[in-house]
């Protein structure tokens, strides 16, 4: 056993009284699948994304869900601007990507190491981004001012640098728009960055690497998957010749290629059963995929081909959408919108959740439940748009009263008085309604 081996340590730590058996794995891939030094760099994270299938299609899946989410421009008085200068932006944002294809990249970058990075230059002596650009993050490194150990209060970004082919670009930060996942170090600088998701999920994504690294290996050096049987009499021995005989010489098939089979009996094919270590290998490569959805905060069967029916994928893809998608999308555009709008009087960009099918039934749902609330005089139809559309009806807001809709007044004008009762009135009811 190696000096310095898991295992060693282990025995090490053991109480002396105690039978300690040690098991030395044939490979030490194993062990390398549960250290604590993993390769953590942007280009090694990018490399798993490209390997490991599960990865890329949980993050390709985000990612192209936010770019197909329909945008809209929105003046600041809240009315939809569909012929604005910003919308033109959104028509070409640049000469090589439609819009989409700019919020996939962007989106896919975020989702995988943890930041994102879009480039709007603005002409001189303007306020106005002409078009923008997704950097690549693996690429991009940003310059603090000072010295990079100060904290953030007594620091800013200087420039940012991006590296391609060798050539160094220095961007002005006002004209870059930085998203990112938080970070919990304060230390060197590293504030400024954000932290991939797949960092803390690193041991998950290696064992799934290792475990299709097996699968392969499985199926490279396994024996008989199956065997033949015969359903028919045996076979006639001079007739199995003669045909095969008739094979070599008529139909070219070589005298090395003779380990063939040649019948005229009834075959069947039976395939063996899959090994333990397989079924191991298949159930934790089903938990492994599981830990990787719920790190993105979305049940896996979105992803399921087997036990899942239409109906709870369907509730699944709702739900990721209005817990995942949704918050990430807002999040977003609001911050877009923060840093484009002063360039162009204040309009922005907003996502048009009206034509997100997965959420338009809660939508209906939820409207006509407002609708009786108001009517009933629990919240005002200012809430109740609130509730739906956001701080968006805030440019044209509603009542922020109560009323009643029995009587089309303010909740505050009707009396408490009794109605009078009149006894023939109620005498005519009662037998109209028996009849």
């Amino acid at each position: 056993m190696a000096k310095g081996n898991i295992f060693t340590r282990l025995v090490k730590k053991a109480a002396s009284n105690y039978y300690v058996t040690v098991v030395q794995p044939a490979s030490d891939r194993w062990v390398k699948i549960f250290g604590d030094t993993p390769n953590l760099s942007d280009t090694s994270l990018i490399s798993n994304f490209e390997t490991i299938p599960d990865l890329f299609l949980i993050t390709d899946y985000i990612a192209r869900t936010v770019a197909n989410i329909p945008v809209k421009v929105v003046k600041a008085s809240g009315k939809e601007a569909k012929n604005s200068e910003l919308w033109k932006l959104i028509e070409e944002p640049n000469q090589y990507q439609s819009w989409s294809e700019l919020i996939k990249l962007s989106f896919g970058y975020y989702e995988l190491l943890g930041n994102a990075y879009l480039y709007g230059p603005k002409p001189d002596a303007m306020n106005q981004v002409t078009s923008l650009y997704c950097l690549p993050t693996d690429k991009t490194r940003i310059v603090l001012a000072r010295d990079k150990t100060l904290p953030a209060w007594m620091n800013e970004i200087a420039r940012y640098q991006v590296v391609i082919g060798g050539k160094e670009y220095n961007l002005d930060p006002a004209m870059v728009l930085h998203e990112r996942y938080f970070s919990l170090r304060y230390d060197d600088g590293s504030w400024v960055y954000g932290i991939s998701k797949y960092i803390p999920a690193d041991k998950v994504t290696r064992e799934l690497k290792a475990i299709h690294d097996a699968k392969i290996s499985i199926v490279a050096e396994r024996g008989a998957v199956g065997f033949i049987t015969n359903e028919s009499e045996m076979p006639d021995p001079e007739q199995s010749k003669e045909v095969k005989e008739k094979l070599q010489t008529q139909y070219g098939v070589l005298e090395g290629q003779d380990k063939i089979i040649v019948t005229t009996e009834k075959l069947r094919w039976q395939q063996m059963a899959l090994g333990v270590q397989e079924l191991q290998l298949i159930e934790n490569a089903k938990y492994s995929f599981a830990k990787m959805c719920q790190i993105n905060g979305f049940d896996p069967v979105i992803f399921s081909t087997e036990g899942s029916t239409f109906a709870n994928k369907a509730e699944a893809v709702k739900e990721m959408m209005l817990k995942v998608i949704k918050p990430k999308v807002e999040s977003f555009y609001t911050a877009l919108s923060t840093w484009i709008a002063p360039g162009y009087a204040g309009d922005r960009i907003m996502p048009d959740w009206s034509q997100v099918e997965e959420l338009q039934a809660d939508r209906k749902a939820m409207t006509e439940l407002l609708e009786k609330q108001i009517g009933a005089g629990i919240i005002t139809p200012y809430k109740a748009a609130q509730m739906l559309y956001g701080d968006e009806v805030d440019n044209n807001p509603p009542p922020d009263l109560y009323y009643l809709k029995s009587s089309l007044k303010l909740a505050t004008e009707v009396t408490s008085e009794e109605p009078e009762i009149n006894p023939d009135l109620i005498r005519q009811m009662a037998e109209e309604n028996g009849n």
